[in-house]
């Protein structure tokens, strides 16, 4: 273990130094791709192996690493995942990893706008109709509850005690308002 653990500390420093080149990081992505290949997988996350190949842009071995990432957490992986799609012109399979992220995961948000990113026009107007559908929705939802508790409101205030005539005294009061004013 020692050797190795000294191996692994000098590629940890060498992939997070600013001074090393694009060049030599691809050949330490090289390096722990053939020790995975190997079943001798050097101790480094995928998220560290993901981050420097998309740094590179070797995003076919950032591809391998995010999709494994994403496995273990798709939520936080989501969004680096699209990209490496994108940037391998790979838009099917970007809107392919959203569709599954919410169906199995329920991680997408602001579905309109990834479509938008993604240039999936049509799915991104859908989205946006299905958005407003829903609002429109709520809005009707929260309306009919505030006349329920408003009808609520005038029969225990009619029913509380109180003379039948005032309750239809302050519905006329607050009709005659209403119609006055418009």
């Amino acid at each position: 273990g020692g050797a190795r653990d000294e191996l692994v500390g000098a590629l940890r420093a060498a992939m997070h130094a600013r001074t090393v080149g694009h060049d030599i990081l691809y050949v330490l992505l090289e390096l722990a791709e053939f020790m995975e290949h190997d079943d001798k997988a050097l101790p480094l996350s995928t998220h560290t192996l993901g981050a420097l190949s998309q740094h590179v842009h070797a995003y076919a071995k950032a591809l391998h690493y995010k999709e494994a990432e994403y496995r273990a957490a798709p939520a936080a992986t989501l969004e680096s995942l699209v990209s490496i799609y994108q940037q391998l012109q790979m838009p099917d399979a970007a809107v392919g990893v959203l569709h599954v992220a919410e169906q199995q995961h329920g991680v997408v948000e602001h579905k309109e706008a990834w479509f938008e990113r993604l240039g999936q026009w049509d799915a991104a107007l859908a989205a946006y109709e299905a958005k407003l559908v829903d609002m429109q929705q709520q809005q009707q939802q929260q309306q009919q509850q505030q006349q329920h508790q408003q009808q609520h409101q005038q029969q225990r205030a009619a029913g509380g005690g109180g003379a039948p005539g005032a309750a239809s005294i302050t519905t006329n009061t607050t009709t005659t308002v209403a119609g006055g004013g418009g």
